[in-house]
């Protein structure tokens, strides 16, 4: 009676000591888990940082803006100058930055994705106002065209949130890249504010992120 007693207990501590260690496995995955993301978010600003010195040695090794599409407040940017000196400045001594890059486009990895397009990190580069854009949903978010008084260069990243679109889970990915950039950065200030800035729509979200103060007189 006393052995059946006994395997009871024992069996009884099996089943606490595998409750204990599943709970225990479950708080150190989060953990671990927490700390990949903390690593990555950092990673991200690190090379949005490197990505600012990069502008800020083109501008004073050439004396120049990066070039544009002909205005110098409210068209594109063509970042892929740190890449290749397209505008054939004097004093260029790159490449400063990135991977490649057509005139228009510029790529470097930031979010990470695989495939074509968009999903190679391809951003696009705009100069905005750094004013509130409206909001608090993002679907009210409007870009400010940017003046002689306030004007930053932003990286833009689009894609599809259309479910019947092949890329739509790129596009769920670039929803979440946000979020976490917002709340890591911005202290989650709203789509509208800060350095991490979103516009969405029902089939697609464009993602804006500040990472030059250009010219501010």
């Amino acid at each position: 009676m006393k052995f059946c007693k006994k395997g009871a207990m024992f069996g009884l501590d099996a089943r606490i000591a595998l409750i204990i260690f599943a709970t225990l496995s479950i708080i150190s995955i989060k953990i671990i888990y927490e700390h990949f993301e903390e690593v990555s978010l950092l990673q991200k600003v690190t090379t949005l940082n490197n990505l600012e010195k990069a502008i800020e040695r083109y501008v004073d090794d050439t004396s120049h803006f990066i070039p544009d599409t002909g205005s110098l407040l409210t068209n594109q940017v063509y970042l892929s100058n740190l890449i290749s000196n397209q505008a054939g400045y004097p004093g260029w001594s790159g490449p400063y930055f990135g991977e490649s890059g057509a005139l228009s486009s510029f790529n470097f990895k930031l979010f990470g994705y695989s495939g074509g397009g968009t999903r190679a990190d391809e951003f696009f580069s705009y100069r905005y106002s750094n004013a509130t854009w409206g909001g608090p949903a993002a679907t009210a978010v409007n870009a400010v065209s940017c003046n002689v008084n306030n004007c930053y260069i932003y990286l833009v990243l689009s894609d599809t949130l259309n479910p019947s679109d092949s890329a739509y889970e790129d596009g769920l990915m670039l929803v979440e890249e946000y979020k976490k950039l917002d709340e890591y950065i911005d202290n989650s200030d709203g789509p509208g504010l800060g350095k991490i800035r979103m516009r969405q729509s029902a089939t697609s979200a464009t993602v804006y992120i500040e990472v030059y103060p250009e010219f501010n007189y």
